[in-house]
């Protein structure tokens, strides 16, 4: 029995290639700003849990040596977070040698304006804050978090 060349069919046609292709492009346009969004969101929290890290550090070093130290808040994240605006940069955190803040609670906002508004102001983004309380906790937060969540500011 003769099988014609024409009757086995493997692989794809033209035709299905290109739809396929044509798919993965508009998925692929309708995830490009939800990426965006993802990334400048890790800038954000990167930058925000360095801050973080380096207040406890300042706050362990303080007890472990018994001598006060302070921590200014940087202007911006070299590594990681680039574009990310510190507000209350300058700012001297102290923390005596029982680990205590001597200028009381502070509190530091990190956002990305260029990349949008966070989403406290109706924005895209997941904007952050580290809060040091007057008995030297710091912890991380966001302020567009609702009250039940253990995020919340």
């Amino acid at each position: 029995m003769l099988r014609s060349v024409f009757s086995v069919s493997r692989g794809f046609t033209l035709i299905e290639l290109i739809v396929a292709v044509a798919i993965m492009g508009v998925v692929a346009v309708m995830a490009v700003p939800s990426f965006q969004n993802m990334m400048a969101s890790s800038q954000i929290r990167t930058a925000a849990e360095e801050v973080s890290n380096e207040l406890q550090l300042a706050r362990a070093r303080a007890i472990a040596t018994n001598v006060s130290q302070t921590y200014t808040v940087p202007a911006a994240i070299a590594a990681g977070a680039p574009g990310v605006l510190i507000s209350n940069s300058g700012t001297d955190v102290t923390f005596n040698s029982w680990g205590r803040s001597t200028v009381g609670a502070v509190e530091v906002n990190f956002s990305k304006p260029a990349d949008g508004a966070c989403l406290a102001a109706a924005g895209q983004l997941r904007c952050m804050r580290v809060v040091v309380l007057t008995s030297g906790a710091v912890r991380i937060c966001d302020p567009a978090a609702g009250t039940g969540s253990p995020m919340a500011c």
